[in-house]
């Protein structure tokens, strides 16, 4: 079974777009970026992969219809916050049983047209139907961990924090400034103990990478 590496990546930087920034534009801007990082054309993607949640029908075959690769195999992945991670596993899968050796992934969203407020569970959902919405799902966990472990909810909210330090200094990071522990701990509070600053944004923004095997690289002329 061939080895598999990651050629090229790429990304857009996370926010809230306006509407005529569509899933698409996202996730065709992280491709591109990817693309030209791994120096490959559209000559040379075997296959597409694209996770996402709130994407729509056939948001994979949208997106590899704008970038000239329709009529590739394309699958989408919804796996919630796992989707991205799932389309580069069932890539990496596809690599290794030797269907391709140049392939695409990309995880994309665009939130903010599709989700006001939190995310929430499917109503049909048993955890929805009791109330058991994600940041209630995840404040139970924390309460979990501190019981278990003794964690304060100043160690809790020091995650926030140092969080918020990387983000300086990432240029694709939604967010960019520091926050104190203060701030974290003051904040409104979601689902206790968890605060608003603990929780994720609502954001739009892609990530993509080119996923090949030994024989892909040896073809883009690139070494393992």
């Amino acid at each position: 079974m061939s080895e598999t590496y990651i050629a090229g990546a790429g990304m857009v930087r996370f926010g809230k777009y306006p509407v005529d920034i569509t899933f698409e534009k996202l996730a065709v801007g992280a491709a591109r970026e990817a693309m030209s990082d791994a120096g490959v054309t559209t000559k040379d993607i075997e296959s597409v992969y694209v996770g996402h949640v709130f994407g729509g029908p056939v948001a994979g075959q949208r997106v590899a219809a704008q970038m000239g690769l329709g009529g590739l195999p394309v699958s989408n992945h919804e796996n919630y916050c796992a989707s991205g991670a799932t389309a580069i596993r069932e890539a990496w899968i596809a690599i290794k049983a030797g269907l391709y050796d140049i392939v695409l992934v990309i995880g994309a969203e665009k939130m903010t047209d599709r989700v006001s407020g939190g995310v929430m569970p499917d109503p049909t959902d048993l955890d929805a139907i009791n109330g058991l919405v994600m940041a209630a799902n995840h404040g139970m966990s924390a309460r979990r961990y501190m019981s278990d472990h003794g964690a304060t909810r100043e160690q809790i909210a020091a995650v926030a924090v140092k969080n918020h330090a990387h983000s300086v200094h990432n240029p694709f990071a939604q967010y960019q400034r520091p926050i104190s522990l203060q701030e974290v701990l003051d904040a409104r509070t979601i689902a206790e103990p968890l605060g608003l600053l603990d929780c994720s944004p609502i954001s739009d923004g892609a990530a993509a990478v080119v996923l090949c095997s030994a024989a892909g690289l040896a073809r883009l002329v690139l070494q393992p």
